[in-house]
């Protein structure tokens, strides 16, 4: 007689867990029962979803004050199944699914079901099997589990991330002192009108008001009347012994150190070999000039061809043609745009370095320049009547020739000529050569070379000033043989050291005789610190504050295998410097780094710290030390975040893509880093959202350059698609509601192959971004819809490397009235500067106005702010 089963019971079959990833260790329990049980549903017991006021009152508590839906709807908790009705029903689905799995194994006719790719979505978006068994059970349809499936190991417990959905920004440093807003709309050339007020980051309710209320932007720049200083240095003079305000955050530094003796002021003839020129040599086997860049400019349909020779600058508004008189440039005046606040000018070659300098706020004006000593002082005979009168320097970092292609980690021999261009934003000064000053056509600013620096290290592969005020009091008048610095600017060129320069004042080194007309080409001798690293090359570097400097490394070691032949094995490692004694002690070969860490596989392109101050045992700020974090990025498409007290990186991502840039935002609370696929994303340094991303814009080219204000959410990035584009960092945390999620253009680069002529495109209509979930990467779609799709990338996958945006630079050291002025550079020589300004959407200010969003006054509760 054979023997029976027992009826009533099945035994458990392990093929039906082969779908769910199960940890090493981790025991088989009631949440992965349950989880069997939410995806193959239940018999007709199971208790039907919840509706009714129950829900809705849920619903309420789950919602913003400002309509928003909260980042962690994850979190809410489902009404809860007594635990022996869920067992139950775990053992009747378990033995069915156990049935069906049998079944399939023996052959039976009926064929395996097979799993929809609707289904396989909807399975997709679901949440981990702990946080299932809190939402309660789940309706969807019985599937046949798959048989076998690969196991994969989880990084973090946290929710898959949504396309729909973001977090908000926790920020790491909190400010409890005072700070500075605008109470005008800002002007270029005027003293701001400041007034104080309450933080950001002063008690959770600001940061969630203010936070909020960025998200109401829907301008190109930010919008002027929240705009705050969020920077955090350690020279920064205690509030409680000064006023708090920007003098105060961001004091001068260096003020014991001067102009290195040995530089000269060099004619135009004796300069020609450290400017950029043309690849083309003459027939006595000199290099030409660089060749003119002809680019139209102006409405589409309704261009204008500009010619731009080395040192030529135009503004796209109401202007005249600003040209240098050692060139033959014959071009009309023009009107280009009614309401455009750029400048466009070409430093002569591919541009890789742009970076603004600093200034402290009670030097801006220059009122108290002292014209009755110029009988003592006969460089300052051509010092204008105005004085500085807010003019902004911004440094320039040309190759020598649009020919020019390094290598990566080669060292090029001394002396190798190449300059550095400083350019000045200032009002128009009565120029000789114009057609007429009175015409009101004339643009009341203008943007003008004043000096280059020719230098014989090689061209810089990177530039940065030192984030703080470096410069020497500009009301004092020095002797003559010692002209005033400009700041203190670090680089990385080409011969493999990081060298930083004193920059002299362009006022002080110009003769009396001088044409102010054209630049004054000043040639350095030697830096006052240089710091060289065998068998590597600097390539990139990040100032932490005055006084500490991260160095990103090729790390080149030559090793020759049994066959002889030469091979390059990288390491990329990064050096932290303290160059604060070095700088004044000229001791800049002896120097050895404080921190030297590998951390990637090849070179490191993309370098920034993290500029947060370290925390105590008890969690409290060490305002007086040194950020200790950097991200990073290199050749081998890891990301990194690297606390220099520890010798190794933590890898934040992985992507096939090369990483070209990273910044570091104080609104982001984190990095901005590039992706695959072209993507910038923003990754968080809070402990509690340590390692989370989220998308911000997708680009149609590769990343270029990124780069973050200290004063704004506003991010800029140029791509080598001819674009350069902001976004808002802190966008609302949801789609779908009554701001959408924009990316702007501010203008596109385009090149003609067959005529050579460039065609500069501005005024673009916002765009809204169509992000992708990673849970539905492989989506397919029909051309119908893909033809309706909207945002879709149509752009070819080439691009002429005279469009590329190689570097964008918001002001971020010249208060808040230079906030909005934004500097890209381009790899055809041409580079702009724009001032950018936000606005609200439908122009209204949320939360009435802003003294009552900054809770300048009484408070009020945020339901009778949104009903008023």
């Amino acid at each position: 007689m054979p023997r029976e089963l027992h009826p009533g019971r099945s035994r458990q079959n392990y093929t039906e867990f082969a779908d769910y990833d199960i940890e090493d260790g981790e025991d088989v329990g009631p949440s992965l029962e349950a989880q069997l049980m939410d995806e193959e549903g239940g018999d007709e017991s199971e208790p039907a979803p919840e509706t009714g006021p129950n829900l809705d009152s849920k619903k309420e508590q789950r919602s913003d004050s400002d309509g928003d839906f909260d980042m962690d709807v994850q979190e809410d908790q489902a009404p809860e199944v007594p635990v022996a009705e869920t067992s139950k029903r775990s053992r009747q689905v378990v033995s069915s699914a156990a049935a069906a799995a049998v079944q399939v194994s023996r052959g039976s006719t009926n064929p395996a079901t097979f799993v929809s790719s609707k289904t396989r979505k909807d399975q997709s978006r679901r949440l981990p099997p702990k946080m299932q068994l809190e939402q309660g059970p789940s309706t969807s349809s019985v599937v046949a589990p798959r048989l076998t499936a690969p196991r994969t190991s989880k990084m973090y417990a946290l929710p898959n991330p949504s396309a729909h959905h973001r977090h908000r920004a926790i920020p790491v440093f909190l400010r409890k002192e005072m700070v500075e807003r605008l109470e005008k709309p800002p002007s270029l050339f005027e003293e701001p009108q400041i007034a104080s007020t309450n933080s950001i980051t002063a008690s959770q309710s600001l940061t969630d008001r203010i936070s909020k209320a960025w998200g109401f932007n829907v301008g190109a720049g930010p919008v002027w009347e929240i705009m705050e200083d969020r920077s955090c240095y350690k020279e920064a003079i205690d509030s409680s012994t000064s006023s708090g305000d920007e003098s105060s955050r961001r004091p001068r530094v260096y003020q014991n150190i001067s102009v290195r003796p040995g530089w000269e002021v060099l004619s135009y003839k004796d300069a020609c070999r450290y400017l950029p020129t043309d690849a083309v040599m003459t027939d006595d086997e000199q290099f030409k000039p660089p060749p003119k860049v002809d680019c139209y400019i102006g409405p589409y349909g309704q261009q204008t061809l500009v010619a731009f020779n080395m040192f030529d600058s135009v503004a796209t508004c109401k202007c005249l043609l600003l040209s240098s008189p050692f060139v033959n440039s014959d071009i009309s005046p023009a009107k280009y745009f009614k309401d455009g606040k750029s400048y466009v000018f070409n430093a002569g070659s591919p541009v890789w370095g742009v970076d603004w300098c600093p200034t402290h706020p009670e030097d801006r004006s220059g009122e108290g320049v002292f014209f009755h000593q110029l009988e003592t002082y006969p460089m300052a005979h051509d010092m204008w009547d105005t004085a500085r009168n807010f003019k902004h320097y911004l440094a320039i970092a040309p190759v020598p020739s649009r020919s020019h292609a390094p290598s990566i980690g080669a060292k090029v021999s001394l002396p190798s000529p190449a300059c550095v261009q400083i350019w000045a934003l200032g009002l128009s000064i009565p120029d000789e050569n114009a057609i007429d000053d009175d015409d009101p056509r004339r643009d009341p600013a203008e943007i003008r070379c004043e000096m280059v620096l020719c230098l014989e290290g090689g061209p810089a592969q990177d530039i940065k000033w030192c984030p703080l005020p470096a410069h020497d009091r500009w009301e004092c008048v020095m002797p003559r043989d010692a002209p005033r610095k400009l700041g203190i600017l670090a680089g990385t060129f080409e011969d493999g050291s990081l060298s930083i320069y004193t920059v002299p004042d362009p006022e002080d080194v110009k003769p009396s005789n001088h044409d102010r007309t054209l630049p004054v080409f000043v040639k350095l001798s030697e830096p006052a610190l240089r710091i060289e690293l065998e068998g590597t090359s600097c390539w990139s570097l990040d100032w932490a504050n005055s006084e500490v400097i991260a160095v990103g490394l090729t790390n080149g070691e030559i090793s020759v295998t049994i066959s002889l032949h030469r091979m390059m094995s990288l390491q990329g490692c990064i050096a932290v410097y303290d160059v604060k004694n070095a700088l004044a002690g000229g001791d800049g070969p002896s120097i050895f780094p404080t921190h030297f860490i590998s951390v990637h596989q090849s070179a490191i392109r993309a370098l920034a710290w993290i500029r947060v101050p370290p925390t105590n045992s008890a969690g409290v700020p060490i305002t007086s030390g040194d950020p200790t974090v950097i991200a990073s990025g290199g050749y081998d498409g890891v990301e990194c975040l690297t606390d220099i007290r520890e010798p190794h990186g933590n890898v934040v991502n992985r992507t096939r893509d090369v990483i070209n840039s990273t910044t570091y935002s104080a609104f982001a609370a984190g990095p901005i880093m590039i992706d695959h696929d072209n993507t910038v994303k923003s990754y968080s340094v809070s402990p509690s959202m340590l390692g989370r991303g989220h998308v911000l814009m997708e680009p149609d080219g590769p990343v270029w350059s990124v780069n973050a204000s200290e004063y704004h959410p506003q991010l800029a990035v140029g791509s080598a698609d001819g674009s350069c584009t902001t976004t808002n960092l802190l966008k609302s945390t949801r789609r779908g509601g009554a701001v959408p999620f924009l990316v702007h253009k501010i203008y596109q680069l385009d090149y003609s192959r067959k005529t050579g002529e460039l065609r500069m495109l501005d005024h673009f209509l916002p765009q809204e971004t169509q992000e992708r979930s990673v849970n539905v990467k492989g989506t397919a779609r029909t051309k119908k819809e893909g033809a309706q799709a909207v945002g879709i990338n149509n752009s070819t996958g080439v691009w002429p490397q005279e469009i590329g945006v190689h570097r964008v630079a918001w002001n971020s050291g010249n208060g808040l009235s230079g906030a909005p002025l934004l500097a890209s550079a381009t790899g055809s020589g041409l580079c702009r500067v724009d001032w950018l300004l936000g606005r609200w959407i439908k122009d209204k200010v949320p939360y009435v106005s802003v003294p009552d969003m900054r809770q300048e006054v009484e408070r009020i509760s945020d339901e009778e702010s949104e009903n008023n």
